[in-house]
Parts: structure tokens; C-alpha cells; sequence
């Protein structure tokens, strides 16, 4: 093969690498980010569709609550007054209230009132699940010990899903004691669907969550929608994304399953976008291998044989920062001058994904609410730690931190004020660590760990009291935690020498049972384990002590 053939044979491989690493770049670091995108934007948008449909829920409670807190309302439930019933509970008071059923019971069980209004028909009809005269002692729907005055939410009937608001009977101060209870409720028909589609742009299914009429691949929905996440991505194919989230009833079990699919435009702009990019740098590769064609029929051999040298051996080495010393005043000169070009763009492209690979790296590493590492690094952390403190016979301490009623603290002030808590919890958690080994970390939900290394159980003990102190110290309200009227923690503290008659899932164990006993203790305790080292098994708290 003569120099020329060399020559191009050298450079049409270059070109190819070129274009299969832009594909590359384009395909799995853009495309990529565009699919994440993508994802965040359909979870974002379902939670905005839940949310509208916990607003009406809300619209409704309101309702209850204007009829239900009404000293008319009140005396009506001691008296039965027939004015109150010819002025008030009429069908014209389900349209301008926007109604589909309307209740008055008495706390003895006793119907005032009841009827159910056909959004079908117009006409009045007798649901199975609201009984006409009387309902029996303890229905959840009308009084329980500890409700609210009032509550609202997803009751299935045979009819189809309805949202239900139900209000406790007082006089207009608010006082007592409660004479009855008012329900409200509204079918989850077309007209509701076109509403809330209004609202939010989106076209909502629905289904109850019921595993006998449910098909099984919404079966599988609800059961990861139950252990995993509050929202589900499932289903994604190259058209749209299928997302799911689960509404409450008002007894507080799962109720009704939400879907909402999701055209994926942003990805479709992203194919589009890497095959323009593609075909523009095939082009850019088809013409530079044309003008290097009609420069090589113009060349001397000799320079172009040490050209075809420089670049075997940067191809051959994949040393990307050498350059070609080739430096003559011709058209080779500039070949060469084209291909260090060509290296400096291959070297940026090489640096930034090396850059891109190690932030991703660091990601997978790291909670993204808390900033501490998440469950997956602790685990390789540990199991690391452990074989080290084995080898060099030094005690090993493990922390689980659990903060005290997370769920009502969440039910009582929302979410993102739930995420503000363990943010602030966080920062104490990492700020009481000693040594620059110890390790704190985000276990799971509202559960968080502390691996201390080389201490014993009196240290880590100390250390578990000053997070414990240093929580409750930072004055966090929490008017319905069971410990105190602030954000508080529960911690169990664990102690081993590792060897080969324990494993880490024994430390974990022992630092899971003690937790359950700080909490038995009332919470806001902490407790160390004592005592003898619980069979080899693996731990028991995967999702953190229940409140």
C-alpha cells in the first residue's frame, strides 16, 4: 500500500471515531439529560394534577364545614325542624352548592336527612353505602375518637369514585358537643374529569384500587406506589410516559388509582436534534476527506509519509495531547495544522466526559435533599469499615437517628416543610461527627445513620446524646409529636468488635433494636444496645422505625 493510501486509510479511521463519538456524546450525555428532563417534568406535572385533585377535596370540606358549623344546622339536628328542611334541603340546594349528595346524621346514627343526586339523570337515587335511615355504630365516616371536626376524601361506591367531605355538627362558635355530622360528597364523573382537565392541562384516568377489577399491570402499580414512591414512572415507551400516583380515601387507605400519560416531546426534539448532529459532522467528515484527496494528489511523498508517521503513532498511542510537529509551508502543513485541531476538539470532548462521568459519579453517592451520602454508599462504607476494624481489632459504632412522628409532622405542615426538617436535621447529625472517618448518612425516609469509627460504645453513646440534644435544641414546632411540642429524635446506638463470628448486619440489628426501644421509652431518647448480640440475620429496619 503506497503513502497515499496510508494516508487516507489513517484518516478516513480518525473521521469514523470522530463521528462515532459524536454520536456517543450526543446520544448518551444530551439525549440523556433530555430524558431527565423529561421524567422530572411528568412527575412534576402529575403531582400538579394530584394536588388539583386534593384542592377540590379541600373545596368540599369547606363546604361541609359552612353548613355543618351553622347554629340553623345545629338546632335542626336537636329539634328536626321542619323549616329549616323546607328552606335548605331542597333540590335546588345540590346545584348551587355543586353537590352530588348531601347527609345529615345525627351521632346516634340516625338519618335527618339523605339523598343522593343523579349526575346522570338529574333524578334523586339510593346508594348501597349510604344507608337511608340509619347508620351502625362505628361507620368510619361519621365519628371516630380522635377525628377532626372535619375531613375530606375518595370513598369508592357503586357508582363510581366520589370525593366525600364530612363535618362535624356545632353551633357558629365552633362549640359543642358535636350534634351530628354533615356529608357532601361529588362524583368523580366526566364533568369532574373535564374540570380538573381544565384546570391542569392534563387528562387524567382513574381507577379504583381494588385487585379484582384492577388489570394486572395496574395491580403491580399499586403495590410499588405503596412501598417505594408517592409517584410511579412506568410504561415509557418511545411515544409517551406512563406516570400513576394513589389518592386516599377518607378512612386513609389507598382509594383511587390516578394516571396520566405524558407525550414525550422533549426526547422527540432530542433524536432529532442527534441526528442533525450526526449528519452534520458526516458531511463535515465526507468534505475535509475530499479537500485532503485533492491535496494529496498534490503533495510530495516525503512529507506525507512523515505526516502518515505523526498520526500513527498519535493513533496507535491514544495519546490525544501530542500534536504533529509537521510545520512546512504547503498544503500538507496545513493538513497537519487541521488534524491538532482535530486532537484539541477529541481531548476537549475526552475532558468533558471524564468531567460529566465523575459529577455522575458523585451523584449516585449522594441524597440529593440532605447533601449526606445515601443508603448505598453507607452499606459499601460499612462493610469496608467493618473488614478494616476486623484486621485491626478496634470497636466499630453504628447510630440510627429516626426523627419522632415524621408522618404527622408532614400531614400537620406539608412536605416541603418536612424537607426543611430533615435538611436542618441533617446539618446536626453531620456537624456533631468527631473524626474525619466517621460517616453520616441519609438511611432511608426519615431515618438517618452514623458509622463512628473506632469508638466505643460510651463515645458513641455521647456523641448519640449531644445529636439528640442538639435536635430538640433547635426548637423545630411540632404541635402533634407524641415527645414533646417539637421536632425530636429517637436513636439506638450499637457497639462491636468486629470478627468473623458477626457481620454488619448484626451491628445494624443491634442498632435497629435498640432504636424500637428508645421509642417504646416515649421517644427522644436515646438507648444504647445491651445485652447479647441478636442471631445473624438480616436487620429489620430497611425503612426506619415507625414514627
Amino acid at each position: 500500500m503506497n503513502v497515499r493510501a496510508q494516508i487516507e486509510v489513517l484518516l478516513l479511521t480518525v473521521l469514523i471515531v470522530l463521528v462515532v463519538l459524536s454520536y456517543a456524546i450526543q446520544r448518551f450525555v444530551v439525549f440523556g439529560s433530555f430524558e431527565r428532563l423529561e421524567r422530572a417534568e411528568a412527575t412534576k406535572d402529575l403531582q400538579r394534577g394530584l394536588e388539583a385533585i386534593s384542592g377540590e377535596a379541600e373545596h368540599l370540606r369547606r363546604t361541609a364545614q359552612d353548613w355543618a358549623f351553622w347554629d340553623d344546622t345545629y338546632a335542626f339536628a336537636e329539634d328536626r325542624n321542619a323549616a329549616y328542611r323546607e328552606s335548605n334541603l331542597i333540590k335546588e340546594t345540590f346545584e348551587t352548592t355543586g353537590v352530588d349528595l348531601l347527609y345529615f346524621v345525627r351521632t346516634d346514627g340516625e338519618v335527618l336527612y339523605g339523598q343522593c343526586l343523579s349526575p346522570w339523570t338529574g333524578e334523586f337515587v339510593v346508594l348501597p353505602e349510604f344507608p337511608a335511615d340509619r347508620w351502625p355504630a362505628g361507620n368510619p365516616l361519621l365519628f371516630r375518637e380522635g377525628q377532626e371536626r372535619s375531613v375530606a376524601g375518595i370513598v369508592l361506591t357503586g357508582m363510581g369514585p366520589m370525593l366525600l367531605a364530612r363535618a362535624h355538627i356545632l353551633k357558629g362558635n365552633l362549640e359543642g358537643p358535636p350534634r351530628g355530622a354533615v356529608l357532601m360528597g361529588r362524583f368523580m364523573d366526566e364533568d369532574f374529569r373535564a374540570e380538573l382537565a381544565g384546570q391542569t392541562r392534563l387528562n387524567f384516568n382513574y381507577w379504583p384500587v381494588d385487585v379484582a377489577i384492577l388489570p394486572p399491570e395496574l395491580q403491580g402499580v399499586v403495590r410499588k406506589l405503596e412501598h417505594e414512591s408517592a409517584v410511579l414512572l412506568a410504561g415509557s415507551h418511545l411515544d409517551a410516559i406512563d406516570a400513576y400516583g394513589v389518592i386516599k380515601g377518607i378512612t386513609g387507605t389507598p382509594a383511587l388509582l390516578v394516571g396520566v400519560s405524558f407525550p414525550r416531546a422533549i426526547t422527540q426534539q432530542g433524536n432529532v436534534a442527534v441526528l442533525i448532529s450526526l449528519m452534520l459532522t458526516m458531511i463535515c467528515a465526507l468534505v475535509l476527506m475530499t479537500a485532503l484527496g485533492f491535496l494529496l494528489r498534490r503533495a510530495v511523498a516525503r512529507p506525507i509519509q512523515d505526516l502518515a508517521l505523526c498520526m500513527r503513532g498519535i493513533r496507535e498511542s491514544d495519546h490525544l495531547s501530542a500534536r504533529v510537529p509537521l510545520a512546512v509551508e504547503n498544503e500538507i502543513g496545513e493538513l497537519a495544522q487541521e488534524f491538532n485541531m482535530l486532537l484539541d476538539r477529541l481531548e476537549k470532548d475526552a475532558l468533558e466526559q471524564t468531567r460529566l462521568n465523575q459529577e455522575l459519579e458523585a451523584l449516585s453517592r449522594q441524597d440529593g435533599l440532605t447533601g449526606l451520602v445515601n443508603r448505598r454508599t453507607f452499606d459499601t462504607v460499612l462493610e469496608r469499615e467493618w473488614r478494616r476494624h476486623w484486621r485491626q481489632q478496634l470497636p466499630l459504632s453504628l447510630v440510627l437517628i429516626d426523627v419522632d412522628d415524621f408522618k404527622r409532622y408532614n400531614d400537620t405542615y406539608g412536605h416541603l416543610r418536612g424537607d426543611e426538617v430533615l435538611k436542618r436535621v441533617a446539618l446536626v447529625i453531620g456537624g456533631s461527627m468527631r473524626r474525619a472517618g466517621d460517616l453520616p448518612a441519609r438511611y432511608g425516609g426519615e431515618e438517618f445513620a452514623a458509622i463512628l469509627m473506632e469508638s466505643d460504645d460510651r463515645a458513641a453513646e455521647r456523641i448519640a446524646e449531644e445529636i439528640r440534644s442538639a435536635i430538640a435544641g433547635l426548637g423545630l414546632l411540632h404541635e402533634h409529636s407524641r415527645a414533646a411540642h417539637m421536632v425530636t429524635v429517637s436513636i439506638g446506638v450499637a457497639t462491636l468488635m468486629p470478627s468473623g463470628l458477626h457481620s454488619p448486619n448484626e451491628l445494624i440489628r443491634m442498632a435497629d433494636l435498640a432504636l424500637y426501644q428508645a421509642k417504646d421509652a416515649g421517644r427522644n431518647h436515646v438507648v444504647l444496645f445491651e445485652g447479647e448480640v441478636p442471631a445473624n440475620e438480616a436487620p429489620a429496619c430497611d425503612t426506619g422505625a415507625a414514627g
